[in-house]
């Protein structure tokens, strides 16, 4: 257990973003989906008709109500389902000034296994530079190749790329666009938002971008876990670091805050003293990072009293098992 000294520990990526830019306007969108290219096969599903895209058409069950044991599981019996379909569009086609609180989750949970189309080459560099797949409602009425986000979510957390969803075809904004790390949230603990033990540290409190901890507060220092840092998680950081912030051998370590939320941190071993002076470049330059981590997780920059030799390398953690 060490002191935390004056307090400042690093500056902390917000929680809880579904992307990294929300700033970045329509055009710069617009601009990023017209330059996408062939990256991963989306390996489709069974071949579909589009519907009518009105949700009173049908009987459409909403899976945010659904009673079944997981949200976001992966199961081969629930995929393709068009009815999801209908309550997608219906979401879709909702005014942002109307939708309520529970919107981002009743679509996400109903895309999940939504009946969708991924077109011929659907990658793209978004304007946030990370690699998106883009999803799409299918045309009423016409025949398409069937696809869910369900059935391609371990392939894109497997290769580093977030998912984009748009509700046409033609479409240059997207309805929602997804994080590798929320993505790999969602698989690993059925919820878009993040780890459950941080959700809970979290709860009715407002913690977006925690920086520092009280002076003198006391902090645990160790290697975190294959839990808390998975290999798909540290190879998006490691290639990051290494190409992006020119880190040769990046290290990182578990920091364990009592009086902050949430109590656990992620510290990377670049130093502020060692970044550009203008805090909102830093900010954002940690904030991209956190796109590989669930949304509830907290990358903090090395705070001085801890050593190199306290860190762990992070290559390490980019192979499963060990």
């Amino acid at each position: 257990m060490a002191d935390a000294g004056s307090g400042e520990i690093g500056v902390g990526a917000p929680a809880g973003s579904a992307w990294v830019a929300p700033m970045l306007g329509g055009a710069q969108w617009r601009a990023a989906v017209r330059r996408r290219g062939t990256l991963v096969s989306a390996e489709p599903g069974t071949t579909g008709v589009g519907g009518g895209m009105d949700v009173g058409e049908q009987p459409a069950r909403d899976a945010a109500t659904e009673d079944t044991a997981r949200r976001y599981a992966v199961e081969p019996e629930r995929m393709y389902d068009i009815a999801l379909t209908n309550v997608v569009a219906g979401l879709a086609a909702m005014p942002v000034a109307d939708r309520p609180a529970e919107w981002a989750e009743r679509l996400l949970v109903a895309l999940w296994n939504a009946s969708v189309e991924i077109p011929d080459n659907p990658a793209f560099q978004g304007p946030d530079y990370f690699t998106y797949v883009r999803f799409q409602l299918p045309a009423p009425g016409q025949a398409f190749q069937a696809n869910c986000l369900a059935r391609q979510a371990e392939r894109l957390v497997a290769t580093t790329c977030g998912a984009a969803f748009f509700a046409t075809q033609d479409a240059t904004e997207p309805v929602y666009v997804l994080s590798v790390g929320t993505i790999e949230s969602m698989l690993l603990y059925d919820d878009h938002r993040g780890d459950p033990i941080d959700l809970a540290e979290m709860a009715g409190r407002d913690v977006a971008g925690t920086e520092t901890i009280p002076a003198g507060g006391q902090v645990m220092i160790g290697s975190p876990s294959r839990d808390f840092l998975t290999a798909a998680q540290a190879r998006g950081l490691y290639r990051h670091l290494v190409d992006g912030w020119k880190v040769a051998e990046p290290r990182v370590a578990l920091l364990i805050t009592p009086q902050a939320v949430p109590t656990r941190n992620l510290v990377i071993q670049t130093m502020r003293e060692n970044l550009p002076a203008d805090e909102e470049l830093v900010r954002m330059r940690c904030r991209m990072l956190s796109w590989y981590l669930p949304p509830s997780r907290s990358i903090v920059l090395r705070p001085e009293m801890m050593a190199l030799s306290d860190m762990t390398p992070l290559a390490e953690y980019c192979t499963s098992g060990g």
